[in-house]
């Protein structure tokens, strides 16, 4: 029940916000720029109901007003959830592209 409690905090917020106070954590990730030099690569089904492409979208947002240029963003045409990695042609349509950011230099 915690994951669902915690999805509704950050629902309320309309952003990912930090569970049972953490000293690691910030309490609001969007308070302060990432304490991490990693580079993402946002993966988001464009018929995904679950986590809404637009979630995906104001993350990078997020991320490209930090490092311009350094993350990237891919919303893939007639992928929901969780088939964009279980999908029937997820090998052939997004597996290239995972493999891809794992090859892009950073």
């Amino acid at each position: 029940m915690r994951f669902f409690q915690q999805m509704a905090r950050c629902l309320r917020k309309g952003h990912l916000v930090s569970v049972e106070s953490f000293r690691e954590l910030p309490a609001d990730f969007v308070s302060q720029p990432p304490r991490t030099d990693a580079r993402f690569a946002f993966l988001a089904g464009e018929c995904n109901a679950c986590f809404l492409p637009e979630s995906q979208q104001r993350t990078y947002d997020f991320f490209q007003r930090q490092r311009k240029d350094y993350h990237s963003l891919q919303v893939l045409p007639g992928y929901g959830h969780l088939d964009v990695f279980i999908g029937k042609d997820a090998a052939r349509d997004v597996f290239p592209i995972i493999l891809e950011e794992l090859e892009r230099p950073h």
